[in-house]
C-alpha cells in the first residue's frame, strides 16, 4: 500500500501509546517532534543499508583533474548527485578498487565505470513495507522521550527497532538472485554486515538514562 509522511508519523506515535495528529501544523509537541525527526530517521535509515527500492544504477562522468595528484592508472569521477551513499562498482562483488573523495570516486581508469547506489528516495510512496516498519521504529525512539516522558517504554522500542533492523536488511537482501546466506559465503553477505563493519548497533545517545 502506498504510504505518506504522515501515515508513518502516527504509526510511531501509535507505537509511542499517544493519539495520531491530522497536520503537521497542530501547536503541539507531537506534531512538531514529529516534523523535526521524519526527515533525519528518514535518512539515516536509507544510508544504513542497500535497500533495493532506493537503488542506483549510473554511468559515471570522469572528471579532468589533471593538475591534482592521483595513483598512476587511476581517474576521479564525479558521485551522481542524488546519490545517497555508494554501494559497489558495477559489476557487483567485482572487486574493483575505488574509493570516496568528497563528491567523487577514484578508481582506475576505464572507459565505462558504472555505479550502484543508494539514491536520496524521499517520496513516502516508493518505501518498501520493511523499511516504512524500521522507520516508523526509528522515529518512535526519536519522539517518545519528548511526548511519554517514559524511559522504559523508550529502551523497549530501541530493543525492537534493534531486532526489527536485522530481520529487515535480511528481508531485503534476499531480494534479487545475488543474496547469499551469512554461513555459506561470509564474503559475500549484505544484510549482517551492510556498513562492511562487524559491529551491531550501539543504544543512541538520545535514550535517557537509567533513573
Amino acid at each position: 500500500m502506498p504510504y505518506s509522511k504522515i501515515h508513518i508519523c502516527n504509526i510511531a506515535l501509535a507505537l509511542c501509546g499517544t493519539d495520531s495528529i491530522r497536520s503537521f501544523d497542530e501547536n503541539n509537541k507531537k506534531s512538531r517532534l514529529s516534523d523535526i525527526f521524519f526527515d533525519s530517521s528518514r535518512d539515516y535509515l536509507l544510508t544504513k543499508f542497500d535497500w533495493p527500492f532506493a537503488r542506483s544504477l549510473a554511468k559515471l562522468n570522469q572528471l579532468d583533474i589533471s593538475s591534482e595528484t592521483l595513483p598512476e592508472g587511476f581517474a576521479a569521477y564525479q558521485i551522481p548527485s542524488d546519490c545517497r551513499n555508494p554501494r559497489d562498482i558495477w559489476p557487483p562483488g567485482s572487486k574493483t578498487s575505488w574509493e570516496v573523495y568528497g563528491d567523487r570516486i577514484h578508481t582506475p581508469e576505464q572507459d565505462e565505470v558504472f555505479l550502484i547506489y543508494t539514491s536520496q528516495r524521499t517520496d513516502p510512496t516508493y518505501f518498501s513495507d520493511t523499511f516504512v516498519g524500521l522507520l516508523a521504529l526509528h522515529l518512535a525512539v526519536r519522539i517518545c522521550p519528548g511526548v511519554t516522558q517514559d524511559k522504559k517504554l523508550t529502551k523497549e522500542l530501541y530493543s525492537q527497532f534493534v531486532q526489527e533492523q536485522r530481520d529487515a536488511w535480511e528481508s531485503d537482501a534476499n531480494v534479487g538472485n545475488d543474496y547469499r546466506a551469512h554461513d555459506e559465503d561470509p564474503n559475500n553477505d549484505t544484510f549482517v554486515n551492510p556498513d562492511n563493519a562487524v559491529s551491531l548497533p550501539q543504544e543512541p545517545r538520545f535514550l535517557p538514562d537509567e533513573p
